[in-house]
């Protein structure tokens, strides 16, 4: 998995349980490796946002502030 804005992955880290971290890697890096996307439904340029519901078009949840995306 990985986040949009790429600062919020440190975030996601935060939450999930140690053995668990190496799962969440950076969307600038490597986000094409993510099989899942966890995007912030305002702060990110649209552009950004559209390219990323390009590549990752199933919707599989929509919470207060975050869209989760997979492929």
């Amino acid at each position: 998995m990985t986040a949009v804005p790429a600062y919020s992955i440190s975030v996601v880290r935060y939450y999930l349980a140690p053995a668990g971290r190496e799962r969440a890697i950076d969307f600038v890096r490597a986000h094409r490796d993510a099989s899942v996307v966890l995007l912030r439904d305002h702060g990110v340029a649209p552009d950004v946002a559209a390219a990323i519901h390009q590549d990752y078009p199933v919707e599989l949840a929509k919470l207060r502030g975050v869209i989760v995306l997979r492929r």
